[in-house]
């Protein structure tokens, strides 16, 4: 009897040991052989699945290249300063620029894979392995460089022809995306081709804009329906978003339209929805722009936004950048026309 029990109780170790696979030494972060170069980054991720250990490993490994990118900045700012004799430093500091690259974690950096999972059946999770082939990396980073080159070239080129003040904040946009992602490529071991544009010659069509600018100011009046004092907020933005663009306004309606003159009329509408959710309100906000040149419609930017939360005022919190982005960004290509 009792050799058995003993003998049921050998078979199940073995079973259980034979069911039980080894954990990678991945796990622990040791590369495996294939991905152990300098031509590979690997992290890895856990989760109670293997969507949430993916996202988890990708998200770890952007936000160890992000700090790599900004560790290299950094570096970077302190090697272009030099003392002189009397202790004084000279030089570009780019310690700014430094301070804003950490905002490279939040993006998808290009190129992560998930080459491994794996499941401990003892505590339920999952595991993954995400790897970051550099060289093919590099080539993608490379393509969008020049894609981004290209696109401000041609701007620059609409500018002198058209000299509108938009134009040239695209530009600037399109620029610091530009940096950005150079700074990612470097990290990478890629060499990105010259800036599109130094920044001297950028600031002397600056100064062309500003003056153009003058020439230029824009009208904008608002029409609210049921939206109050989100009405004033919501222009309030606009208007801050367009002027960090560099588009100028006046404050009062001209009395007649000259036909190089832009106006902009904005409605804002604000509307609550239906929710069965006892302690929440569902409000929907929904702005319509309409861009004119002289007494001509060029544009209709339209831009809506619904969410949830304990009152309207909270509510108008979450919705209001992505609303007002999607309308800034709609005019001021109308702008540009």
């Amino acid at each position: 009897m009792n050799q058995t029990i003993a003998s049921i109780f050998l078979v199940a170790i073995q079973t259980y040991a034979a069911s039980a696979v080894a954990p990678p030494l991945w796990i622990d972060g040791t590369a495996p052989s294939t991905y152990a170069g300098a031509g590979y980054m690997i992290a890895v991720g856990s989760g109670s699945s293997r969507i949430e250990a993916a996202s988890d490993a990708k998200r770890t490994l952007s936000e160890t290249f992000g700090v790599q990118v900004k560790s290299s900045l950094t570096q970077s700012s302190q090697a272009n300063l030099t003392d002189d004799t009397r202790g004084v430093s000279h030089g570009h500091d780019t310690s700014n620029t430094s301070s804003e690259v950490i905002l490279i974690a939040d993006t998808k950096l290009r190129g992560i894979e998930i080459k491994e999972y794996y499941q401990d059946p003892r505590i339920h999770a999952y595991y993954a392995l995400a790897v970051l082939d550099k060289n093919k990396a590099k080539l993608s980073y490379l393509n969008e460089l020049n894609g981004l080159s290209v696109k401000v070239q041609s701007l620059i080129q609409d500018f002198k022809m058209k000299n509108r003040p938009s134009i040239l904040a695209n530009v600037e946009t399109l620029l610091e995306k530009y940096d950005r992602l150079a700074a990612e490529a470097t990290v990478l071991g890629a060499i990105p081709s010259r800036r599109p544009i130094s920044q001297s010659q950028f600031d002397e069509l600056d100064q062309k804009a500003s003056e153009e600018s003058m020439k230029d100011q824009v009208y904008v009046s608002t029409h609210s329906d049921e939206a109050g004092e989100f009405s004033d907020r919501l222009q309030t933005n606009l208007l801050s978003c367009l002027s960090d663009r560099r588009i100028r306004f006046v404050t009062e309606e001209p009395k007649e339209a000259s036909p190089g003159q832009h106006r902009i009329h904005l409605t804002i509408t604000k509307k609550r929805l239906a929710l069965n959710v006892e302690g929440f309100i569902k409000v929907q906000f929904r702005v319509k722009a309409e861009v004119l040149k002289g007494k001509t419609l060029i544009q209709n930017v339209s831009s809506e936004q619904v969410d949830k939360a304990r009152d309207e005022d909270a509510v108008f919190e979450i919705i209001r950048d992505p609303l007002m982005e999607k309308i800034c960004t709609g005019v001021l290509k109308a702008l540009s026309q």
